[in-house]
């Protein structure tokens, strides 16, 4: 067990960056790409969601429209101003404090976060994280297709891609970290012997109720 390595597995949205990442995103992505077809688009969005319609998955799914022909090197563009501009003066400093020491401890850090990978990637950059894995956005001919490549990185999904990027048997998960804020993560929270839920003001009787660990931001 001594060789096996320590994860250290963290979400993304309201758990390192305090917001919900993915929606500002897309909003983002439109003001740059509106076209009639994605003007047409968010007016049915929009009517959707005020009749209820469009929520959840649906949404998320309705949203990515807005992505359509969009290049990537305009995505590269915008990717870079949201990072730098919204996302990191956002960030949970305590959370990001935890990322840092278990980098310094050795372990192997990951994103695991239903946000789309494009600015998660270029956010770990900033602190060298091993991987992430996030919500890919389908690319074709260096265009974006308004489709996800994949699955949506979401509950047991996560567990799922997890396992697609590394070997969970190289891991000593009883020993290992793992950090949300969301009642949805609790696959990947029972996943390891170190448990901790992110507190931003939102119900966690949940958490309590698993008898995971609370870091109050």
């Amino acid at each position: 067990m001594q060789n096996k390595k320590i994860l250290a597995l963290f979400d993304f949205c309201d758990t390192l960056i305090g917001m919900q990442t993915a929606n500002r995103f897309v909003t983002l992505v439109y003001q740059k790409n509106k076209r009639l077809d994605t003007i047409a688009n968010e007016f049915i969005r929009i009517i959707g969601r005020k009749s209820r319609l469009l929520f959840g998955n649906r949404h998320k799914m309705w949203q990515l429209k807005q992505i359509k022909g969009l290049t990537v090197s305009i995505m590269e563009e915008i990717v870079k101003e949201y990072v730098e501009n919204e996302l990191i003066p956002k960030e949970n400093k305590k959370v990001v404090n935890k990322l840092l020491w278990h980098k310094k401890q050795g372990h192997i850090v990951g994103i695991v976060s239903g946000g789309f990978s494009d600015y998660i990637k270029y956010y770990a950059q900033k602190y060298d994280v091993n991987f992430v894995i996030a919500t890919d956005l389908e690319v074709k001919d260096g265009v974006y297709t308004g489709n996800i490549d994949g699955i949506d990185c979401m509950g047991i999904n996560k567990i799922e891609k997890l396992r697609q990027v590394i070997n969970i048997e190289d891991y000593d998960l009883k020993n290992s970290y793992a950090y949300s804020d969301h009642i949805s993560d609790i696959p990947l929270l029972s996943l390891v012997g170190n448990p901790y839920v992110v507190n931003f003001g939102q119900d966690i009787k949940w958490a309590k109720l698993m008898g995971y660990r609370i870091i109050n931001v």
